[in-house]
């Protein structure tokens, strides 16, 4: 990334692989519609990240085909994540990004239908009087979170992949003495049952209501 960026948006994405993509998914919809769905739903949050104008940087496993994710998105900038857990990963990735002179950032992942440029522009924007903003996710986890530094100590002594994420993140803010401010709760798209529950309120226009119209699952 371009050094002293300013504002910077991490997008954790993955190349869409039948198999590899949406394992949980794919147990009730097969892997290859899983890998399509989750290659609309990215390319819709991508979109969504690009308008804001602000730098964006796709960060990826770190096996990784670079020309594969060039060949599909075309993001030009990319960060490896190392091996570990999710905590591990994010940490990483606002390190980098600090590192190489960005003054505010946010990181989101790309299987939240109902990201919008708005919400990604209001987050930012809540870095201008807070220190952390995050996005409550309906499981219990969180679909956003940002900082105006480094802040490896907000990914410590938390039990990944568990509805108790968005309270320990918080927890881990205030001890540090840090101001948080929020967006809205969205919900993630890990399971046949949180895909037919979005579809419930989702708009008829949404790109992934249409693929799954036309695909008629």
């Amino acid at each position: 990334m371009r050094r002293n960026s300013g504002s910077v948006i991490i997008l954790f994405a993955r190349h869409p692989e039948p198999g590899k993509t949406k394992t949980r998914l794919a147990v009730d919809t097969g892997p290859a519609a899983a890998a399509q769905m989750y290659r609309v739903c990215a390319e819709h949050v991508y979109g969504a990240a690009k308008a804001t104008g602000f730098e964006l940087l796709v960060s990826v496993p770190a096996q990784t085909p670079l020309e594969k994710m060039d060949a599909w998105l075309g993001a030009g900038q990319y960060h490896l994540q190392p091996g570990g857990t999710i905590g591990v990963k994010m940490r990483d990735a606002f390190e980098h990004v600090f590192k190489h002179g960005a003054n505010r950032a946010i990181l989101i992942g790309t299987d939240v239908p109902d990201v919008t440029s708005g919400l990604l522009t209001e987050a930012h924007a809540a870095l201008q009087s807070d220190d952390v903003v995050i996005g409550p996710a309906m499981d219990g986890g969180f679909w956003l979170i940002g900082m105006n530094a480094a802040q490896p100590q907000l990914f410590a002594n938390i039990e990944w992949s568990t509805d108790t994420v968005y309270e320990r993140t918080v927890q881990n803010a205030a001890q540090s003495g840090l101001s948080l401010g929020r967006v809205a709760m969205l919900r993630d798209i890990d399971t046949y049952g949180a895909l037919q529950e979005w579809l419930l309120e989702a708009d008829e226009d949404h790109p992934l209501r249409r693929y799954m119209n036309a695909m008629s699952l």
